[in-house]
């Protein structure tokens, strides 16, 4: 019994320790999830552009949508953090980078399904 009283007391302030992170390192957190986000969509939206390059029309039209949606994500960000230095103090970055990622994970999944269409699936879009 000793040996666990021992051992939890070298443990809990361990995992205390961890789990206590600065601001700092919360922002950069979500700040590198967020960009890892970024990469995911770049990545997936080349492959629908590969789906698409034999049709011009359909290339066409998807890259007007990703032209919207950026200008969407960045429009939604901006109304729901309007970008007062003041309003959230120095959680706002990690806000701003939370939301961003939600947001891009949100369109990384309607490309997947729009690569997943197969000629046939007419309500389902796509070239």
């Amino acid at each position: 019994m000793h040996y666990r009283a021992l051992l939890l007391a070298l443990l809990v302030p361990l995992a205390a320790s961890r789990a206590q992170r600065t601001q700092g390192e919360m922002n950069d957190s979500a700040y590198r999830s967020a960009h890892a986000a970024d990469s995911t969509l770049r990545v997936v939206y080349r492959r629908l552009e590969a789906k698409y390059s034999q049709n011009p029309v359909a290339l066409r039209k998807l890259r007007a949508a990703e032209r919207a949606w950026v200008a969407f994500r960045d429009a939604q960000i901006e109304a729901t953090y309007p970008l007062d230095d003041n309003m959230c103090g120095s959680v706002q970055p990690m806000c701003l980078s939370m939301l961003r990622e939600e947001l891009t994970r949100a369109r990384i999944a309607q490309l997947r399904a729009a690569l997943r269409h197969e000629e046939g699936d007419v309500c389902e879009g796509g070239p």
